[in-house]
C-alpha cells in the first residue's frame, strides 16, 4: 500500500521520473511532485511502483551528474578568471530566488552560496507569487528576480497555445508582469521565470527574461 511522502515511479511512463506523492485523493489518485524535475502531475495508485531506496532514476542521474560537474567546471574558470583581479572592482548581482518549493530552494541556495552569488531565498506557493512580488522587490531591490516551483501541463491537453491548459502558469506570467510594472527596463531587473514544463511563450511576452 502506498502512503504520501513514499518515492515512486510511473509504469505507464517508463518509470522515466522519479515522484514523491504529496496527496492521495479518496478515489486513490496521487499527487505527484517531481525530486529532480520541476514537475507535477497525477496519476492514479494503480499505475504506481514504490522505488525503494532510488534517489534519482538513471535518466535523472545522468542530469545530475552533469549539473554538478558544469558548477565545478564554473567555479574552477572563475578562479582561474579572478587570480590577479583587484576585488575591489568585483561586483556579482544579488538574486531574490522565490520558489514554490523549499526543498528546491534550499538546492538553489546551496548552488549560488557554492559560486559566491549573493542571494536571498523566499518560500512562496507559486498562487501567492503574484500577491507579494511588489513587496518583496520594494524590500530587496534585488538585480536578478528568479521565479520559480512546480508547473504541469495538462495530460489531456488540446492546445500547447492555452495558458489554461497548464497548472501554475499564469501565475508566474501574472508575477512578472507584476514586476515589469515596477522595474519595466531589463537592465534594471533580469527575470527568470517558469518551471518544468510552463508555457515560456507566455511568460517571455509577459516581460521575462
Amino acid at each position: 500500500m502506498l502512503n504520501i511522502g513514499d518515492y515512486v515511479v510511473r509504469l505507464s511512463y517508463n518509470k522515466d521520473i522519479l515522484f514523491r506523492i504529496t496527496y492521495i485523493s479518496p478515489n486513490q489518485i496521487a499527487r505527484l511532485k517531481g525530486v529532480s524535475y520541476r514537475v507535477i502531475a497525477d496519476a492514479p495508485i494503480s499505475d504506481l511502483e514504490l522505488s525503494v531506496g532510488m534517489r534519482y532514476t538513471n535518466e535523472e542521474s545522468s542530469i545530475m551528474s552533469t549539473i554538478e560537474a558544469t558548477v565545478e567546471k564554473i567555479m574552477k574558470k572563475r578562479a582561474e578568471i579572478e587570480k590577479g583581479k583587484d576585488p575591489r572592482f568585483q561586483k556579482t548581482g544579488t538574486v531574490l530566488h522565490v520558489d514554490g518549493d523549499a526543498f528546491y530552494l534550499n538546492l538553489c541556495l546551496k548552488y549560488y552560496k557554492m559560486l559566491d552569488i549573493p542571494a536571498i531565498g523566499e518560500h512562496i506557493s507559486e498562487s501567492e507569487q503574484p500577491k507579494r512580488i511588489k513587496y518583496l522587490l520594494e524590500k530587496y531591490a534585488p538585480d536578478i528576480l528568479v521565479l520559480t516551483g512546480h508547473d504541469a501541463l495538462n495530460k489531456n491537453y488540446k492546445t500547447l497555445y492555452d495558458i489554461s491548459e497548464y497548472r501554475n502558469s499564469q501565475y508566474f506570467v501574472e508575477s512578472v508582469k507584476r514586476a515589469r510594472a515596477i522595474k519595466p527596463n531589463m537592465s534594471e531587473l533580469v527575470i527568470f521565470a517558469g518551471a518544468c514544463q510552463s508555457y515560456f511563450e507566455e511568460i517571455l511576452a509577459a516581460g521575462a527574461d
